[in-house]
C-alpha cells in the first residue's frame, strides 16, 4: 500500500519526526536509499523504502550477532584475554595431606617433587595453671600493670588495667586483651581445664612462625608476666614450643622458609606445607588449561563453522568479505592447526580429532596455545570478527554513520535503528 503523501519535503518531515533528524539529513537518507538524487524522488513510495531499509538493518543485526558469537568463542582461547583457557594454569598434588600448591602469574607447566622435613612453627609460651575463680595473684600497683614483649629486635610495652577485685580468670583475660590490642606480633589467649574438681586458667602466648620470630616477655610494672608464668627467665618451663623455619626440598634442592606458605618465584608457584613427608615426596604437577582449553577449542570450532556457513549463504558485501577473510586465516594456519588435531577441510570448514587434541594438550600445551595465539588462528579470528562488526555498524548512508564505536555498541545501535524503522512504517498507514 503506497503512502498517500508525495513530495520530498513531506516524506522527509515524517522521517524527521520518527528519527529526530534534520530535514536535510532525512532527505539525504531517502536519496541514498532510492539510489537517486534528492530532486528525483518526489512521489516516492515511502513504505517500500522504509521496508527495504528495515530489511537491510535486520540483515546487519543478524550479521553482528553471528560475528559476536564467533568473537566471544575466539576470545576464550586468546591469551591476550586474562580469562582465556590457556591462562588458567593449575597445580595438582599427589598428596594433599602433605602439601598443596597454587599457581602465580608467571607459572609455567612443570613437575616438582616436594619433600618436607620440618614445618615452620611459632614460639609458644604456656603459663602456669591458676585457680580460675580465686582472687587474682597478679599485682597491679595503682590499678595498672605493664609487661614488655621483645620480638624481632623491637621492645613493645603493653599496659593493662586491674581494679583489685578480679579473679585469676578475669585478670588473665584483661592481660590477653591488652596484648592482642597492642599488635606486637605475639597473640594471647586464655584456656581453662578442670583438675581435681578445680577449674584452672592459663595464659598462652604465640609468636609468628619462623626461627627469627622468637620472643621474650617480662613485667615492667607489677608482676603480671611472672604471676601468669609466661616469663621464661623465671619459669623455664614456660616455653612449650620454640620458633622454627620450615625445611624442605624441591627436586632435591634444599629450601628454608619462615612460613609454611613459601613462594617459589622462579617457577611461579606457592606451596602450602601441611605435614612432614620424609622418604615419601609429593609430586606437584603444574599444567596448562587442560580440559577447559580442550572444550573451548571444540566450542570455537563449532562456532566458527556455524558462522562461516551463515556468511557463505549471505549475499551482502560485508558477509562475503568476512567469509573470504576467515577462509584465508584458516588456510594460513592449516599446518599449525593440523599438528594439534584441528583439520581445515573443504570450503574452509574445520573438524576436530578430539583424541589427538587431548594428546597434544597433555604432551605440549604450549604448542597448542601457540597454534591459536601469538599471531595464531584464534587471535586472528577475533580480530576479523571485530573488524567486520565495526564495519557493519554504519547504515547505508553517512547520515547514521557511527565511527570509533565498539562492536557491541554497533549491535545496539542497529537494534535501535530497526525499532525506529518499525515506528516509521507504522506512521505510513
Amino acid at each position: 500500500m503506497a503512502f498517500g503523501i508525495s513530495g520530498l519535503d513531506n516524506i522527509s518531515s515524517l522521517i524527521n519526526l520518527t528519527f529526530g533528524m534534520t530535514q536535510t539529513g532525512a532527505a539525504g537518507l531517502l536519496a541514498g536509499l532510492s539510489g537517486g538524487s534528492q530532486s528525483a524522488i518526489s512521489g516516492i513510495n515511502a513504505q517500500q523504502i522504509g521496508q527495504s531499509y528495515l530489511n537491510s538493518i535486520t540483515d546487519q543485526i543478524n550479521f553482528n550477532k553471528t560475528e559476536l558469537s564467533l568473537r566471544n568463542a575466539a576470545s576464550a582461547l586468546n591469551t591476550a584475554n586474562p580469562n582465556s583457557s590457556f591462562n588458567q594454569i593449575g597445580a595438582a598434588t599427589s598428596s594433599s595431606a602433605a602439601v598443596s600448591a597454587t599457581t602465580l602469574a608467571n607459572a609455567a607447566p612443570g613437575a616438582y617433587k616436594v619433600e618436607i622435613s620440618q614445618l615452620a612453627q611459632g614460639q609458644r609460651n604456656q603459663g602456669t595453671a591458676l585457680d580460675a575463680n580465686a582472687s587474682a595473684a597478679i599485682a597491679a600497683p595503682g590499678g595498672y600493670g605493664q609487661i614488655e614483649i621483645s620480638a624481632n629486635g623491637k621492645n613493645e610495652l603493653v599496659t593493662y588495667q586491674l581494679n583489685g577485685t578480679e579473679t585469676n580468670y578475669q585478670a588473665l583475660n584483661k592481660m590477653a586483651a591488652a596484648i592482642n590490642a597492642r599488635g606486637t606480633g605475639v597473640s594471647a589467649m586464655v584456656t581453662t581445664s578442670v583438675n581435681g574438681g578445680v577449674t584452672e586458667a592459663r595464659l598462652n602466648l604465640t609468636g609468628a612462625t619462623g626461627a627469627d620470630n622468637g620472643f621474650t616477655v617480662r613485667s615492667t610494672v607489677g608482676n603480671g608476666a611472672e604471676a601468669a608464668g609466661v616469663n621464661a627467665a623465671t619459669n623455664p618451663a614456660a616455653v612449650a614450643q620454640t620458633a622454627k623455619n620450615a625445611q624442605f626440598t624441591v627436586n632435591g634442592v634444599a629450601f628454608e622458609s619462615a612460613s609454611n606458605t613459601p613462594v617459589l618465584g622462579n617457577v611461579g608457584i606457592q606451596l602450602n606445607l601441611k605435614q612432614t613427608n620424609v622418604g615419601a615426596p609429593a609430586d606437584i604437577n603444574v599444567t596448562g588449561g587442560g580440559a577447559n582449553a580442550t572444550q573451548d577449542i571444540i566450542k570455537f570450532v563449532n562456532q566458527y563453522n556455524e558462522t562461516l556457513g551463515k556468511l557463505q549463504s549471505n549475499t551482502s558485501a560485508y558477509a562475503k568479505e568476512s567469509s573470504a577473510n576467515l577462509q584465508s586465516l584458516s588456510a594460513r594456519n592449516a599446518e599449525a592447526l593440523s599438528a594439534v588435531g584441528v583439520q581445515v577441510g573443504s570450503g574452509g570448514k574445520l573438524s576436530v580429532n578430539e583424541q589427538q587434541l587431548k594428546d597434544a594438550m597433555s604432551a605440549n600445551p604450549g604448542a597448542v596455545s601457540k597454534a591459536f595465539n601469538s599471531g595464531g588462528f584464534a587471535a586472528g579470528v577475533q580480530a576479523e570478527a571485530e573488524r567486520a562488526m565495526n564495519k557493519s555498524i554504519a547504515s547505508p548512508t553517512d547520515t547514521f554513520n557511527v565511527t570509533g564505536g565498539a562492536f557491541s555498541a554497533g549491535l545496539n545501535y542497529n537494534l535501535m535503528i530497526a525499532s525506529n524503522i518499525g515506528m516509521f512504517l507504522n506512521k505510513l498507514y
